[in-house]
C-alpha cells in the first residue's frame, strides 16, 4: 500500500522536472510495457518532453499499447538528459541491471524513480515506490495515478489492463487479490475492453512461433517427478523463422501439464542463456533459484541469464533443481 503523502511527493517531483524518461525492462512483458505506455501517456498530457525506452527491441504483439511507436531501443542513457531537469522513470525493474546499460554511472544529475512490485527490489531510486502486495507494476500506477487525480483515458485504462492481466496470468495467478480485480474493474469503466486486450496479447501467435513452441515441447524432459525443462536453441529461431519475442508465455504452458510444480525453460541469445522459471511449489522458489545466478522476480516466476554455453546451461539448471526439489 502506497501512502498517499509519498505518492503526492513523487507527484510533486516528477512535476517540477521538464524531462521524463521512462524505462522498460530487457525482454519486456506485459506489466512493464502496459505500465511504461500509461505512465509516458501521463507524461504527454501533462506537456512533458517523454521518452520511453528499453535495452531490448520491442515486441509486435504489444504494439496495440498507446505510444509503443515512439519506444526507442536505448544502448544507454542518452548525454542529453543528464541534467536535473530529467526524471528516470524505471518500472517493474528489481535491480539497475534491469534497465539500460551504464544507466547508474551517466545518469549525473537526473532524479532516479524507482516504482517496482518485487519484493527482491534492491531500492535503486533516489524515490522508491515498491509494493510487494501489489499483483503488478500496473497496480501501483493505477494506485499513483488515484492520488494524482489523473484523468484516464481510454489508452491509460488499456494499459494498465494489459499490465495487470499479463502479470497474473489474467487473473489466475495467487497474487490476484480483491484490489487486483477492483482496479481491473475501474479500468474497464474507463475504456479498456478485455476480450479484445485478452485477444491482441494471447491470440495474436505466429506460424513461425508456433513451430518453435513445437521444438520447445518435442524436447521437454522430466528432470524429477513433477519438473519439467526444456530449451530452445538459435538454431531453433533461424530455422522457424520466429523471434526472441515470440517465446512469451511458451514457459507458462509447461505449467499446463497435470501435476507439475516446477519448469523451466532455457533459451540460447547471441551472449547468454536467458532462463524462465515458473513454480507452485513452497519448497522450490523460482525466485530463489533465479537469485543464485543473479536473477530475480517472484515466487511463482523469475528468471536469469547464464553466461555459459546451452548445453552446460542446461546441467547447470537441471543439477540445482535435482538438488533441492522435494517432490512428495
Amino acid at each position: 500500500m502506497i501512502s498517499s503523502e509519498k505518492a503526492l511527493y513523487l507527484y510533486e517531483q516528477l512535476r517540477i522536472r521538464s524531462n521524463w524518461l521512462i524505462l522498460s525492462h530487457h525482454k519486456p512483458d506485459g506489466d512493464t510495457l502496459g505500465s511504461s505506455s500509461a505512465l509516458y501517456q501521463v507524461g504527454r498530457s501533462l506537456k512533458k518532453k517523454t521518452i520511453w525506452g528499453g535495452e531490448d527491441p520491442y515486441p509486435e504483439i504489444y504494439t496495440f499499447l498507446s505510444g509503443s511507436d515512439d519506444y526507442l531501443q536505448l544502448r544507454g542513457f542518452p548525454s542529453s538528459l543528464s541534467t536535473k531537469e530529467t526524471a528516470i522513470i524505471c518500472l517493474d525493474i528489481s535491480n539497475i541491471e534491469r534497465s539500460i546499460p551504464c544507466l547508474s554511472e551517466d545518469r549525473e544529475d537526473s532524479l532516479l524513480v524507482n516504482i517496482d512490485h518485487h519484493a527482491d527490489n534492491e531500492a535503486y531510486g533516489d524515490i522508491n515506490i515498491i509494493s510487494p502486495d501489489s499483483s503488478s507494476t500496473g497496480e501501483i500506477l493505477w494506485s499513483l495515478f488515484n492520488a494524482w487525480d489523473i484523468s484516464i483515458s481510454p489508452g491509460i485504462a488499456t494499459a494498465i489492463y494489459t499490465a495487470i492481466m499479463t502479470d497474473t496470468g489474467n487473473f489466475a495467478y495467487q497474487n490476484t487479490r480483491a484490489e487486483t480485480l477492483a482496479f481491473a474493474s475501474e479500468a474497464i469503466r474507463s475504456g479498456a475492453i478485455p476480450s479484445e486486450i485478452y485477444r491482441l496479447v494471447y491470440h495474436n501467435q505466429t506460424l513461425e512461433g508456433l513451430r518453435l513452441w513445437g521444438q520447445a515441447f518435442s524436447r521437454t524432459e522430466e528432470v524429477c517427478p513433477h519438473v519439467l525443462l526444456s530449451w530452445l536453441s538459435r538454431e531453433d529461431f533461424a530455422r522457424t523463422g520466429a523471434t526472441g519475442a515470440e517465446t512469451e508465455n511458451l514457459v507458462n504452458r509447461l505449467m499446463d501439464l497435470r501435476g507439475v510444480l516446477f519448469a523451466a525453460l532455457l533459451v540460447e541469445e547471441e551472449q547468454h542463456v536467458r532462463i524462465s522459471l515458473r513454480s507452485r511449489n513452497p519448497v522450490l522458489s523460482a525466485r530463489d533459484v533465479a537469485v543464485e545466478f543473479g536473477g530475480g522476480g517472484h515466487p511463482q516466476a523469475a528468471g536469469c541469464r547464464l553466461t555459459q554455453s546451452l548445453p552446460e546451461a542446461c546441467m547447470i539448471i537441471r543439477s540445482r533443481i535435482m538438488a533441492s526439489f522435494d517432490p512428495q
